[in-house]
């Protein structure tokens, strides 16, 4: 049986430098060419899937940086490489920040170096097609067995589903993004923080690992609806989740399979868990420099100044009641929130009087009862689409 070559899209706007790549690479690869990153998206269209494109980074019109990522976004799983013969160091951070590129590659480069970086691209892409079809298929009808995700799940929860609570923006009025929540096959107690709306046994590893994943690849399938880019997807993180070494693996491989940029994608941290332990800090600190937003969930006066000055690049503060507002440390907590410009947004709002107390205190997002429940996405999206 013939096995069919691994289909590879060069873009560059010299044809001298494109047939010299097609007479290297045409053997062992179904070679596609497009003298510019317009006709390079062009290609993509209708055609069976990529598994490497190389583009050149100096072109005119649109640039690599630029073509990449709208590659990156028209088809996720196909890898990306960067060829330049530039040595401005910007661009090369543009490409991989917004491109996301697998490699970058001085210009002119050695034939077995671009041979080498096809290769390991052409594995990438097979990698990541494979996890997409196991991940779609374990996650097709948005539930998990507790049995089969973790043997230690406490008796009595037999099946465990992903529904989300909305997040408004106080300033915009709008629905701008969510928080997954884990529903339990049994019935949940009133809603309260987002700690107690697991089932009464804190979700192990494997389930926080489904709902990363899960929740990132459905998001990502959503209609953009009234958030401005895309609905954000806020994740509660764990002890557990943050002392994982592989914690920085599960969450690129989500990206990878997802598609769903960084950016859109908000990780809500305990004040009791960021402090004194240096290789949580130092993840925390990477997913920052990914573009996640990283959200410090505040329970305690007197940690939240050395959560703070921790140096992990936190973008928000969560109170997890509105009763923290007229706490006896709130003012301080306030004045520190507003002094470093960040994001102070609040839970559990239940009545219109604490909706207006939310707001006087100068919070920007809130969620909780009075802005609706947790809802399965049929529900949650056909309810923002009437409202739109």
């Amino acid at each position: 049986m013939t096995v069919a070559r691994p289909r590879v899209l060069l873009v560059d706007d010299d044809p001298r430098i494109l047939a010299g790549l097609r007479r290297q690479l045409h053997r062992r690869y179904e070679v596609v060419t497009a003298p510019c990153g317009e006709e390079g998206l062009a290609a993509i269209a209708g055609q069976d899937p990529f598994a490497v494109v190389i583009s050149d980074m100096r072109m005119p019109g649109m640039d690599g940086a630029t073509f990449l990522a709208e590659m990156r976004a028209a088809a996720p799983r196909t890898t990306r490489i960067l060829l330049t013969g530039q040595t401005e160091l910007s661009a090369a951070i543009r490409a991989i920040n917004d491109g996301q590129v697998f490699r970058l590659l001085d210009k002119p480069c050695p034939p077995e170096v671009l041979d080498r970086a096809l290769e390991d691209g052409v594995t990438r892409y097979r990698t990541a097609c494979e996890e997409h079809r196991l991940l779609a298929s374990a996650i097709s009808d948005r539930h998990v067995l507790a049995g089969a995700a973790d043997p230690l799940v406490r008796p009595g929860s037999t099946e465990y589903e992903l529904w989300y609570q909305p997040i408004v923006s106080l300033p915009a009025g709008q629905v701008t993004a969510v928080q997954a929540v884990l529903h339990g096959g049994e019935p949940r107690p009133e809603p309260g923080p987002p700690a107690r709306r697991w089932p009464a046994a804190e979700p192990t590893m494997p389930l926080r690992r489904w709902v990363m994943a899960a929740a990132c690849q459905e998001v990502a399938s959503w209609p953009p609806l009234t958030a401005a880019g895309g609905m954000r997807v806020h994740l509660r993180i764990g002890t557990d989740h943050l002392n994982d070494p592989l914690m920085a693996d599960d969450l690129a491989r989500t990206f990878v399979l997802s598609g769903l940029p960084p950016e859109r994608v908000v990780m809500e941290i305990d004040d009791t868990v960021t402090i004194g332990d240096a290789e949580v800090e130092q993840r925390l600190r990477a997913l920052g420099v990914w573009g996640v937003g990283l959200c410090l969930v505040h329970s305690r006066d007197d940690l939240l100044e050395a959560c703070l000055t921790s140096g992990i690049a936190f973008g928000g503060v969560k109170l997890t009641d509105v009763a923290l507002i007229d706490s006896p440390g709130s003012a301080g907590v306030l004045a520190t929130v507003r002094q470093r410009g960040l994001r102070l947004a609040i839970d559990g709002i239940r009545t219109s009087e604490e909706h207006h107390r939310a707001v006087a205190a100068g919070c920007t997002a809130a969620q909780g009862p009075y802005y609706g429940g947790d809802a399965s996405p049929s529900t949650l999206l056909t309810g923002l689409a009437d409202l739109h």
